[in-house]
């Protein structure tokens, strides 16, 4: 099944089928300088190699070469598809998989794996989803400030007990689907509707709910991706269309190493709100975030990240900046239950006097838990 051996020089060979890497480097240093070696014995083993460093690109093209001189090598060829699915071409992979499907010399355990392989393409390939529901109280869901008084021509005046923050609690839901369409190589259309909400049970004013669309490019391999997805959403506000969102985000993630990986996210909308009495709100939304994620198990992750914040809004005095920072862990168990933790704090600072408050810019310190 191996690419034919160089007569007396078969350590390359050896060195591959036992994984010893290094001496399998050592090895394709100066093997092509002996006489008589076996080009397709050095493609096989810097294949191999490059596939075990996670240089799928490197890899799956010494493979294209061997098989386009050699049709018959069905096991270099299963082993190019796998590293195909590996670094997320399932198109590509796909392909590949159905033509040795049809090898009617293939072993029977090397057909139990190319079904296995378009069986996990088909489920990559499809529609997911997920749906959540859970409890949440919120301290302050009308979004105010906690100071009693406003301050007009150097006279203080005591808000209305409506005015200051009030705590609710609600039910909240989370549903989304989302599919990736690869249609070629690493490339991908990618496709998700979500819907989230709060369904505040003991104050109906501020039940909320947003529907999304987004819809765009992804690039994705074994150790990073890259999307540009714009996006359209809708919110209403106690029952009433309250604003819609046009924008979208461009976001870039990688595999620094097997247990560290960062992102790098930027967000711009355009927010217009449906309520005359709101316009005041309506303006640009940028967002930039970095995030690490360490691997501490298979089983468990911790992570932390930075965000800076930009609202630029028709009211200067409701204009703002906000910096932030985030830690979170995500814990699972075998038989599917799983427990996540986080914690953000931001600090916003807006950019003008408010109207009723001539005295101070406002800033807020916000925390939130789940």
């Amino acid at each position: 099944a191996l690419p034919r051996l160089t007569r007396g020089f078969d350590m390359l060979g050896q060195a591959v089928q036992a994984r010893a890497w290094p001496i399998v480097d050592g090895i394709l240093r100066y093997y092509k300088d002996i006489p008589g070696h076996d080009p397709m014995m050095a493609l096989y083993a810097r294949g191999a190699l490059d596939r075990q460093q996670g240089k799928h690109g490197a890899a799956i093209a010494a493979y294209r070469q061997m098989v386009e001189r050699d049709g018959d090598l069905d096991y270099v060829r299963l082993d190019l598809a796998a590293m195909m699915f590996e670094d997320r071409r399932y198109r590509d992979a796909r392909a590949m998989f159905e033509i040795l499907r049809r090898d009617p010399d293939l072993v029977p355990g090397a057909k139990d794996a190319v079904e296995r392989y378009l069986a996990q393409i088909g489920e990559q390939s499809g529609w997911n989803g997920t749906i959540r529901i859970g409890y949440k109280y919120n301290d302050n869901v009308n979004n105010a400030s906690s100071e009693r008084y406003l301050w007009l021509f150097g006279l203080p005046f005591e808000k209305d007990p409506g005015s200051l923050p009030h705590s609710a609690n609600a039910i909240s839901y989370q549903a989304n689907a989302n599919r990736d369409f690869n249609f070629g190589g690493n490339h991908f259309l990618s496709v998700e509707a979500a819907v989230e909400g709060d369904h505040y049970w003991d104050d109906a004013p501020w039940r909320e709910v947003t529907a999304t669309l987004r819809a765009g490019y992804k690039y994705r391999n074994l150790k990073s991706w890259f999307s540009a997805m714009p996006n359209i959403s809708q919110q209403w506000l106690g029952g009433e269309r309250y604003r819609r969102t046009l924008g979208g985000s461009v976001e870039y993630g990688r595999w620094a190493t097997a247990k560290w990986q960062l992102i790098a996210n930027y967000s711009w909308f355009d927010k217009h709100y449906d309520q005359p009495g709101h316009s005041f709100y309506s303006g640009d939304l940028h967002a930039l975030s970095l995030t690490a994620v360490h691997v501490l198990s298979p089983r468990m992750i911790v992570y932390g990240g930075l965000t800076a914040q930009r609202d630029l809004v028709e009211a200067e005095d409701e204009a703002s900046k906000r910096i932030g920072a985030s830690v979170g862990v995500v814990r699972q168990w075998a038989g599917g239950f799983q427990l996540r933790g986080n914690a953000r704090y931001g600090y916003r600072k807006f950019d003008a006097l408010g109207l009723w408050d001539r005295t101070r810019i406002r800033r807020d310190h916000e925390i939130q838990v789940d």
